[in-house]
């Protein structure tokens, strides 16, 4: 790596202004399938002017280019894989606004040689006044980058068995899901040059891990809020393996006080695509 461990601990990006307009917010909520069905106004209010909302999850993109890039520590970007994603959800977002974002790394874990480094970042999102709006925590690995003495990772447990779930979710994604997700701000050729996937291991383009957590952040959102975005205060998985485009996801779910845990799995292949994850709501006052 260009810059040596453990050097890289506490390495942080510079404060910049980030701005979003009502047409960033529409086009974020339709990739991830809000307005499929358009004659169904709780969902409506995502896609078009009057009255418009802004899914929770959005937090992820609106200043996505704060994030601390491969390029940045030395590594190649095509040689990354999103790990895990959560998000803390200080306020709701508004159709148009702007913030000024940082991010920092908080964690750099060595898997040994030939099996990469894992990244932990932070991401802090601040309005105009400097309040928090979003903090977003992030792992992402590093192919070819392991080997350079630092700590290891903590091994992974199994999956907990729970018990039946007290409910389970079908998400259905698009086969056009990843080329329309792109437009939100990610242009990785992963998600969309079948050459490209092909190149890293993959039979096809896949789903975007923050479209994942997209989608599973929507439907968490109908579930535990009402579809009332004020009401979801955190929300963060770990992602085990990639969904290809067209595939269901099935999400299962245990609740608990104030809280949701759930893990999910691509149906078509039976494999888990999710796991270890939480999702907690707002102590705010629920919208009228």
């Amino acid at each position: 790596m260009r810059r040596a461990f453990p050097d890289i601990l506490g390495f942080e990006t510079p404060w910049r202004t980030y701005a979003w307009s009502a047409g960033d917010v529409m086009l974020y909520a339709l990739a991830l399938g809000m307005g499929a069905d358009p004659l169904d106004p709780a969902r409506l209010v995502f896609v078009q002017e009057a009255g418009l909302e802004v899914l929770p999850t959005f937090a992820t993109m609106a200043a996505f280019r704060a994030g601390v890039s491969p390029a940045m520590l030395g590594a190649s970007p095509g040689a990354t894989a999103h790990l895990s994603q959560s998000a803390t959800f200080h306020r709701p977002l508004t159709p148009a606004g702007r913030v000024s974002a940082s991010s920092r790394v908080t964690g750099l874990w060595d898997r040994g040689s030939g099996r990469g480094a894992v990244l932990e970042t932070e991401t802090r999102l601040l309005d105009e006044a400097g309040a928090p709006v979003a903090t977003l925590r992030r792992a992402g690995l590093l192919r070819g980058l392991g080997g350079f003495g630092g700590p290891a990772p903590a091994a992974q447990g199994q999956l907990a068995d729970r018990g039946p779930p007290a409910k389970t979710l079908q998400i259905v994604t698009r086969p056009n899901q990843a080329l329309l997700y792109r437009l939100c701000g990610d242009r990785n050729p992963l998600h969309a040059d079948p050459a490209v996937a092909r190149g890293a291991g993959f039979d096809r383009p896949i789903l975007h891990g923050l479209a994942t957590y997209g989608l599973i952040g929507a439907a968490l959102l109908e579930v535990i809020c009402d579809l009332d975005p004020t009401r979801l205060g955190e929300l963060s998985m770990t992602f085990v393996n990639p969904v290809y485009p067209g595939e269901t996801i099935r999400l299962d779910l245990w609740t608990g006080p104030g809280e949701v845990t759930f893990q999910a799995a691509a149906v078509e292949r039976g494999a888990v695509v999710v796991r270890d994850g939480l999702a907690r709501l707002a102590i705010r006052e629920k919208r009228e």
